[in-house]
């Protein structure tokens, strides 16, 4: 099996990482695909001397250890519940969102945790969790650890807008929810209120028009994909008003939401990435950015 069909996961010994990783290892062993666990180690640029056990203590070897021991264990948790899966392990030197968006180049799906990853030796930061999903070249899965413990078949949502990476996002939900055995719920949303400075108002349009006009752009974004994969149930939801709040709103029983990483936003089809980043601050279940390959 190639590299590019192995499911990544960052972990830094969290119990948020730990809960990402038990979600990826179900997709891998769904998928029949490897799972790979990847760790960073960052020396600290301030370390305090009086902390360390001897004057030639060896910071190095000391976090290269501690790395070793999170994926270890982690790789004994996705083992524990999938012993079918292949689980490699890599501990890497410097910033962990490097290395993730290195290995997100030959990887089906990269997943993280919500919080944030963290090299082992620095502190957690969410920044870093934002990073690999601005600049990933696969799907990356930010992993919500509230209600949702593992994939099964509760519905997925899927965001469609009619771009690009909208119709890359219905693909993946669609798979998705073929793999779990999972009905998909389509959801398309449209706003005539259009921004002017800093006031907004509406334009007199045709009400039915423009549902009719917007109807045909969820049809026609699914409509491949319905093709493709017969066996899963699809219900379409059209409604006016903002993208993040319609998905939020029928995301409350479902297990994953699917979205690009930017697409059109109302019905002029302005380019925004405000979407993706309001749903991985407030849906409570997972959350997939589907992306463009980096190169």
């Amino acid at each position: 099996m190639g590299r590019s069909q192995r499911v990544v996961v960052g972990v830094d010994g969290s119990s948020n990482s730990l809960g990402a990783t038990r979600w990826a290892a179900a997709v891998a062993s769904r998928m029949r695909v490897p799972l790979h666990l990847q760790c960073g180690v960052e020396r600290p640029l301030c370390v305090d001397r009086s902390f360390d056990l001897a004057p030639d203590f060896d910071w190095g070897e000391h976090l290269c250890a501690a790395s070793r021991t999170i994926v270890d264990n982690a790789k004994n948790i996705a083992l524990e519940a999938y012993p079918n899966i292949t689980v490699s392990t890599e501990v890497t030197g410097g910033f962990i969102a490097r290395a993730l968006l290195e290995s997100s180049d030959h990887a089906s799906m990269l997943v993280v945790g919500q919080s944030g990853l963290a090299s082992v030796g620095s502190a957690l930061v969410g920044s870093t969790t934002q990073l690999v999903v601005d600049q990933a070249g696969c799907p990356v899965v930010v992993w919500k650890g509230d209600r949702v413990s593992g994939p099964g078949n509760a519905p997925v949502v899927v965001g469609v807008d009619g771009s690009e990476l909208s119709s890359r996002a219905v693909e993946k939900a669609f798979r998705f929810a073929a793999m779990f055995d999972a009905p998909l719920i389509a959801v398309h949303s449209w706003s005539s209120a259009l921004t002017a400075g800093i006031s907004k108002f509406r334009p007199r349009f045709d009400q039915g028009g423009t549902e009719a006009a917007e109807d045909a752009v969820l049809a026609e974004g699914v409509a491949g994909s319905s093709e493709e994969f017969p066996e899963v149930s699809v219900q379409r939801v059209l409604r006016e008003g903002s993208p993040t709040e319609e998905l939020l709103a029928v995301s409350e029983s479902s297990q994953l939401i699917v979205v690009g990483s930017r697409g059109h936003t109302g019905l002029f089809g302005a380019i925004a990435g405000s979407t993706s980043r309001n749903l991985l601050y407030h849906a409570n279940v997972p959350v997939m950015i589907c992306r463009p390959p980096r190169h």
